[in-house]
């Protein structure tokens, strides 16, 4: 268990907020926007407000100005652009906000500072990107600042606050496969001095998918609030959300797909589940808050909290293996019959001192906290592999699924709980700029495995640290260098009998790099190099039916990224990305040396916007975006690849207060991506584990604002 001092300092850190100001207002501050299309600053990577020119190591930021112009649906979709993210490998299905970073699954997720959806290996639950001011990707291990993370980086997500400006806006939006949503955003003072602020947004949406008989329909509200004076801010976030049909996710064989058969492929849309049993269910809610009390202009306090809830339920057949017997391959898809239910509550907590320091040109940032993250997973999970439900793709036949034939495979409780402490020093001297940080982490995870009645408890603890050094030229130019390590709890329980739980997976970082800013901070470009090696990587022996942990693995490549408004009317975002994974370790000698699957190697991308502000053309906008993602190695022992592929996106949108005065504050906007509607294949894990990537899509948005 925790020890008593441990739980000491978790109820100093919920508490201390609140004795610090006792006598104080309650106060909400609201930070800086992202209406610009270059960020220059962000507030995930160092826990406060820093000049992304000063920080050694990559931060790529998707302002909200971006956001709006591609009609980002959902964060997957907002990161299309972002050097070294692979996003939307499982094609259309997105029931969870994943994607590769660097190499490496799945980047964890950040709101306001607190993680979210679950443990280091999970990725539940989804972020809508209305309701985001903006998005960013720290880059490398990111432990120092969150804990348990992922190697590749993190997802960091601001949410929308309460501001004095007054906001109202709503949206339409139709589009094809039936999409019709509808968005709202409210705004502004509840008082008349501005001492109390609210934000309320809110958001319907449904779409049938690329997949026949599935659709995606979602209903999210989140109201906030803030207090304000003088010294102290507080603002209460709420969040409520609701997808009765929340998509799809499978997979299909390479043959078929990849490969062609005597009878041509797969259809795109096809759905391998059966229609009458298909149930795609999730439901998300939460509560939290920000604190800030200035002690004085050197000294402030802030504090962030968060509890949370996800359920899900989903019922669907999955694609397991072609039939081999002659007369039905490669036609015949055996399939299995699955339904599982998870549900996730979470909670986190994190406080943190700052100091700013100032020794006769020596400008310090000082900043020393603690955290504290509680996770409970309630899983069960029914398979039947009785080998019933064959279907011929050709011509598909739905078989009636028996429940009473599933057996229950996973019936799971698990809970953990993680107390971090940590320091961090920025200091900048002339024009050097120092970032040093440490961190300690206890992790005790408590596992119920309730289909043998076994109970096992797991305690890890780790040192995690960054350091890096930035020069800053006076002409823009500022090289660094950094180095930076992460961790990960093995949770896996299917191990060999009576051995003890995993040591946790660890991981390093070197990078070194450039950055660029112009004079008029219109321009931002960056350049990194980086090597990352991860250790004791689990991995399923299938001989031995259990997991193992003898992998090792490393990703070594080269990001780079302009972000650029050269003009009052054009603005260019480019990227490139290039990716080396190699396995260094594992216990089948044909898959040692070999890359991960699913990552391409080469990726680039370019979004170039018009816009026109004077004339005859007033208020029109027009953008076109090329997106390249290279081929990437299928399976472990990279038996086969997947082809490159090259997309197209396109934009054009009016301001309609130049028809009419009558229409000030109306816009309309046309979205189309995948723009020669490419068919194409985005990945495959294996051969048994193919996706289509998505066709073209297309939509409308009105927006009145007033």
């Amino acid at each position: 268990m925790l020890n008593k001092n441990k739980l000491s300092a978790l109820s100093l850190l919920i508490v201390s907020p609140f004795a610090a100001s006792a006598t104080d207002v309650l106060v909400v501050t609201t930070p800086s926007s992202s209406d610009s299309y270059t960020a220059t600053t962000t507030s995930s990577a160092t826990k406060n407000e820093t000049q992304i020119m000063k920080i050694p190591q990559t931060v790529n930021v998707v302002t909200k100005t971006q956001i709006e112009n591609r009609a980002a649906e959902t964060v997957v979709d907002a990161l299309r652009y972002t050097p070294g993210v692979v996003t939307e490998y499982r094609g259309d299905s997105n029931r969870n906000d994943e994607v590769f970073s660097r190499g490496f699954d799945y980047a964890n997720k950040i709101l306001d500072g607190i993680p979210f959806g679950g443990n280091a290996s999970s990725s539940m639950g989804t972020t809508e990107p209305w309701f985001l001011d903006r998005i960013e990707m720290i880059k490398g291990p990111a432990s120092v600042q969150y804990g348990q993370i992922s190697p590749g980086g993190v997802i960091a997500m601001t949410s929308k606050k309460p501001t004095a400006q007054s906001i109202n806006k709503i949206q339409l939006r139709v589009g094809n496969r039936n999409k019709t949503e509808g968005f709202f955003d409210l705004g502004g003072k509840l008082t008349d001095d501005g001492n109390i602020l609210y934000r309320l947004n809110g958001l319907a949406k449904k779409k049938d998918t690329q997949v026949r008989d599935y659709e995606e329909e979602k209903y999210a509200i989140a109201p906030a609030i803030s207090f304000l004076n003088e010294d102290t801010t507080f603002t209460l976030l709420a969040y409520l959300q609701n997808s009765p049909k929340n998509g799809y996710r499978n997979f299909l064989p390479k043959v078929g797909t990849l490969e062609s058969t005597p009878e041509g492929k797969i259809p795109q849309d096809f759905n391998i589940s059966n229609p009458d049993y298909n149930i795609s269910k999730q439901k998300q809610h939460s509560i939290g808050y920000e604190f800030e009390h200035n002690f004085s202009d050197k000294i402030s306090l802030v504090q962030k909290a968060r509890y949370a809830e996800i359920d899900e339920k989903y019922n669907y057949l999955v694609f397991n293996t072609l039939a081999n017997e002659a007369k039905n391959y490669p036609y015949v898809l055996k399939r299995m019959a699955q339904r599982e239910k998870t549900k996730l509550n979470t909670f986190g907590v994190d406080t943190h001192l700052n100091f700013d320091i100032n020794n006769g040109g020596l400008y310090q940032t000082l900043l020393v906290g603690v955290d504290y993250k509680w996770t409970k997973e309630d899983k069960q999970f029914w398979r039947d592999r009785s080998g019933n439900y064959d279907i011929d793709w050709r011509n598909p036949q739905y078989q009636k699924i028996d429940e009473s034939k599933q057996t229950l495979f996973t019936d799971q409780l698990q809970k953990s709980d993680q107390i971090g402490i940590y320091i961090q020093d920025q200091i900048e001297w002339n024009n050097w700029n120092l970032l040093a940080s440490t961190r300690y982490d206890w992790i005790e995870v408590k596992t119920i495995d309730r289909t043998i009645s076994d109970r096992s408890q797991q305690n890890d603890g780790k040192l995690t640290g960054l350091v890096g050094l930035l020069y800053s030229f006076d002409n823009g130019i500022s090289p660094y260098i950094s180095y930076s390590t992460s961790f990960e709890p093995n949770l896996a329980t299917n191990r060999k009998p009576e051995s003890k739980p995993f040591d946790p997976k660890t991981a390093k970082q070197t990078e070194i790099g450039i950055k660029y800013l112009t004079p008029d901070q219109k321009t931002l470009a960056t350049l990194s190099l980086y090597h990352i090696e991860q250790k004791n990587i689990p991995k399923y022996d299938s001989e031995l039916g259990y997991m193992t942990l003898i992998g090792k693995g490393e990703s070594k490549g080269v990001e780079a990224q302009i972000n650029s408004k050269l003009t009052d009317k054009f603005a260019v975002t480019a990227a490139y990305s290039y990716t080396k994974t190699k396995v260094l370790e594992t216990s089948n000698s044909a898959e040692k040396g070999k890359e991960f699957p699913r990552i391409p190697k080469n990726m680039a991308s370019v979004w170039g916007q018009y816009e026109e502000n004077s004339g005859m053309l007033n208020g029109l906008k027009a953008g076109a975006g090329v997106r390249y993602i290279g081929s990437s190695k299928a399976g472990a022992d990279n038996s086969f690849s997947v082809p490159g592929v090259t997309l197209y996106d396109a934009m054009v949108g009016y301001e309609l207060a130049n028809i009419s005065p009558s229409l000030k504050g109306a816009t309309i906007q046309l979205n189309v991506n995948n723009l020669m509607d490419k068919h194409y294949v985005s990945s495959c894990g294996m051969s048994d584990a193919c996706f289509y990537g998505i066709g073209r899509t297309g939509t409308v948005t009105f927006d009145y604002a007033w």
